[in-house]
């Protein structure tokens, strides 16, 4: 056997021999297979994540569907009350049932005549000057505007 002789400085018999090379040495794993490995579970990791925020959203969505189905009968169900209360029939019976009302008897109608003929009175302005023309055009248009 041969025995080898090193030539080391100070400086190198000091400083502090580097772990993980020899924690690599002794194991046999070569650092890329260390990378790697961390590679794959920080992938693994990844896609638990996805698939947990993926399971989140469908319940959410389910959530969301049920809470849409109740709306919309508690819709379908006001609609049916309020074509209900719409019934003529339905609104006389509460009139009588809740606020007491009775139908007009003919002795309650009373008949007023009113003996004054309609009328009209117009006034024709008969000036013809440029100021009144543009006064009738300006009333037109406002009239049209209102």
């Amino acid at each position: 056997m041969k025995r080898r002789t090193l030539n080391v400085s100070n400086e190198q018999a000091k400083a502090k021999p580097r772990r993980h090379i020899k924690i690599f040495k002794t194991i046999n794993l070569q650092p890329s297979i260390v990378i790697l490995f961390v590679a794959v579970v920080a992938l693994l990791s990844i896609k638990l994540y996805n698939d947990a925020s993926i399971t989140e959203l469908a319940y959410q969505k389910i959530e969301k569907t049920n809470t849409l189905s109740e709306m919309q009968n508690q819709l379908t169900k006001l609609n049916v009350d309020i074509s209900k209360r719409a019934n003529l029939k339905e609104i006389e019976l509460r009139a009588k049932t809740e606020l007491g009302l009775t139908k007009i008897e003919k002795y309650q109608i009373e008949y007023v005549n009113i003996n004054v003929d309609n009328k009209i009175t117009t006034y024709k302005n008969e000036e013809n000057s440029i100021f009144s023309g543009i006064g009738r055009s300006f009333s037109t248009i406002m009239e049209f505007l209102n």
